[in-house]
C-alpha cells in the first residue's frame, strides 16, 4: 500500500492502523498531501487483502 502511494509521488502525512483482534481484519487510515486519482484508488482496491476503500476529499476554499 505505501509502495503504491510512493510510486505515484503521494506523500503520506499521517497513517494509523487499528485492529480489534490479532490476526483479524484491520483498518488503515491515511492522510496524504496530494490528490489521489480514481486510477490509484482502483490500484489500491486491487491489492490482495484489501476489502474496502473509502476516499474522503478535503473541502477546498470556496466550496
Amino acid at each position: 500500500m505505501t509502495s503504491l502511494l510512493y510510486d505515484n509521488d503521494i506523500n503520506i502525512a499521517f497513517m494509523k492502523v487499528f485492529r480489534n483482534q490479532k490476526g483479524k481484519d484491520a483498518t488503515m487510515v491515511f492522510e496524504v498531501d496530494h490528490e489521489v486519482t480514481p486510477e490509484i484508488i482502483g490500484n489500491v482496491k486491487a491489492i490482495e487483502g484489501i476489502n474496502k476503500v473509502i476516499m474522503i476529499n478535503p473541502i477546498k476554499d470556496g466550496e
